[in-house]
């Protein structure tokens, strides 16, 4: 969903193959508009050839309910579509981007798997913290996690406090493209 995400995935597929497992949030009474803007299947993220192919698996989901268990949802869809995508081969890694239920829920797995698995922390951390039965869950899989990164220095504080001891983050930034980006009033190069 993250287009910094989306680069970081490309430019590793440049150096070895990479599959995605994104579960897409699913309801069986959500409309026919709704299912299809939600289908699971496997695409490009882009279509530009040099991306990774994509698998998105149904996670069962509830809007507005529920959300505790959507850490549980989570790890069923991406079990699911991570054995699909390997077809019995052992990844060599599990790489999750945001805490909460996507880390909490590939770590489940890669741990059941006995797969190294490594999350990014990004500022979800901040709003799921608030809630005591999430909490917990991202403190087990921060604990647990082979390794982790932070897009900022405050979120790797965050992380240690939420842990209850220093996990050694490894803070990387997101970084700018400047060829793209530039400040006003600044020329291109």
């Amino acid at each position: 969903m993250g287009v910094f995400v989306q680069r970081r995935l490309r430019e590793i597929h440049r150096l070895m193959p990479v599959s995605v497992v994104s579960p897409v949030p699913w309801f069986p009474l959500c409309s026919r508009s709704c299912a299809r803007s939600t289908g699971s299947g496997t695409t490009r993220l882009t279509g530009v050839e040099e991306q990774p192919p994509a698998y998105r698996p149904r996670m069962f989901y509830v809007p507005g309910v529920m959300k505790a268990f959507d850490g549980r949802f989570y790890t069923r869809a991406f079990e699911r579509g991570l054995r699909w995508v390997t077809r019995g081969e052992r990844p060599g890694l599990v790489d999750a981007h945001f805490v909460w239920p996507d880390g909490v829920g590939a770590w489940r797995v890669a741990r059941m798997l006995g797969i190294p698995f490594v999350c990014t922390i990004r500022g979800k951390l901040v709003s799921q913290i608030e809630y005591q039965s999430k909490r917990r869950q991202i403190r087990e899989m921060l604990l647990g996690a082979d390794a982790l990164i932070a897009v900022s220095q405050s979120l790797a504080d965050l992380a240690d406090e939420v842990a209850g001891r220093g996990l050694g983050v490894r803070v990387i930034p997101n970084g700018i493209d400047r060829a793209v980006f530039r400040r006003f009033g600044e020329r291109s190069v």
